[in-house]
């Protein structure tokens, strides 16, 4: 198996920095503000021809703490400290031992596991001096460093791979059937979903709007298919986003969709359906990818039978009709009520996404549509020819028409055309593309 390498520390002493440092890109979000890491963030790097999963965490509270918040937080990073095979210990020379670094040492002495001690924000022969009372803690001798200049790397990579257990017959990941991000507003039950799905508190949930910050993979194993779980900061409005730590959240979040098979767009049952809402379904949409509508917490909506659902799907359609194709799916995440029914769902929708048709096949549609129903006059009023349809590409399913006026083809007949083509295809769960070219 691969080695799991954890960065362990109190909060703000630059572990997100120094995981950026080791992997290589921004992949951890990084501010001057205590506690920006909630969640355990995984991601493999190689050196030295070995490879190693390295964890972000977020900063742990020895202390007791009453915050539901900091305890989860304290949690997540216990858990990683517990399934590491190398912990990387880091403190901040420039803040000096603090009390809660000597009980993280003491933490680390009761867990056993091999440790590397790491002073970070090591940049100046000052610096140094100063760093030289870590020696007090009595661990490894330290490696002084500096995560945000790579000062100190070299060496510390040169350790970490010398640390690792001994190379054996690492089990090579299978490919991934699907990557899935969800999305929604703050507080919709994004990680609750998330953590059903996994069997585990992989992700922490609070009643705390924002709890999630930065967009957290989990792996998924289920019939032998393997899923990327991707649960990611709450999109709220933007002039509610207070601040630049929150904008890059919903960056990322953004780009995890971008990069993602389809979305999981979770609503809450018991809220309206508000513009932020249809903001998200639109954003999906734009971005040509599969979705789910996941109505969480159906067990506080006001009415709970079938007429009530029914009712909400047609508000829902009547807001969001462009995503007409997307399947509803009422589900209550916390106690896990029909969250078994969301990943056979996409199943379907990946298979769909992927379907190709046969070129004489949609050409026989295409003339059974224009014959139902002729395209309008174009230029001079000459009647459009519409001459030849074919398939161009997958996720999402494309096709080029081509006609003799593409650009005077009006919006109404392309929608009819694209409904047609429904009729037959149903492709399900994901957008359509039609592209409109010059036969000439």
């Amino acid at each position: 198996m691969t080695p799991i390498v954890a960065i362990i520390g109190r909060p703000n002493v630059g572990k997100s920095t120094l995981f950026n440092r080791l992997i290589g890109t921004a992949r951890s979000i990084v501010a001057d503000i205590p506690g920006v890491t909630r969640d355990r963030i995984y991601h493999e790097a190689e050196y030295r021809d070995r490879t190693f999963l390295l964890i972000d965490t977020g900063g742990i509270h020895p202390s007791d703490t009453e915050d539901d918040l900091e305890l989860h937080i304290h949690r997540q990073a216990m858990a990683a400290f517990e399934e590491a095979d190398l912990v990387l210990l880091l403190f901040d020379a420039k803040a000096g031992i603090m009390p809660a670094d000597t009980a993280i040492v003491d933490l680390a002495r009761r867990q056993g596991k091999p440790v590397l001690h790491l002073v970070n924000k090591v940049e100046s022969a000052a610096d140094q001096l100063a760093a030289s009372e870590f020696f007090s803690l009595g661990l490894s001798e330290p490696i002084f460093l500096s995560a945000l200049h790579g000062l100190g790397i070299p060496e510390l990579l040169d350790q970490l791979v010398d640390r690792l257990p001994p190379a054996g017959i690492e089990t090579q990941p299978g490919e991934l059937h699907a990557r899935i991000a969800v999305l929604g507003k703050p507080n919709v039950g994004k990680s609750t979903l998330c953590n059903t799905l996994l069997g585990t508190e992989r992700l922490i949930v609070s009643d705390v709007p924002g709890t999630t910050r930065d967009s957290v993979d989990s792996l998924l194993v289920w019939q032998d298919r393997r899923y990327l779980l991707v649960d990611t900061a709450g999109m709220r409005k933007k002039h509610n986003i207070s601040y630049q730590l929150e904008q890059f959240s919903v960056f990322r979040a953004i780009k995890s969709l971008e990069q993602s098979d389809l979305a999981v767009l979770v609503l809450d049952a018991g809220g309206e359906l508000g513009e932020q809402d249809l903001k998200i379904a639109a954003l999906t949409h734009d971005r040509g990818k599969g979705c789910i509508l996941l109505i969480n917490k159906w067990d506080l909506a006001p009415e709970r039978s079938d007429r009530a659902a029914k009712e909400y799907t047609s508000v829902l359609r009547e807001r969001m009709p462009f995503l007409d194709y997307a399947p509803l799916l009422f589900v209550e995440a916390k106690s896990g009520r029909k969250v078994h029914k969301l990943l056979p769902l996409v199943d379907r929708i990946v298979s769909t996404r992927d379907q190709r048709i046969k070129t004489s096949e949609l050409n026989e549609v295409l003339r059974h549509l224009t014959d139902r129903n002729p395209p309008p006059l174009g230029r001079n009023h000459r009647r459009q020819h519409l001459t030849f349809i074919t398939q161009v590409g997958v996720r999402p399913p494309s096709f080029a028409i081509f006609c003799n006026s593409p650009d005077t083809l009006p919006e109404h007949y392309r929608r009819y055309l694209l409904h047609g083509l429904r009729e037959r295809y149903p492709f399900e769960g994901t957008p359509i593309l039609l592209k409109f070219k010059d036969k000439h």
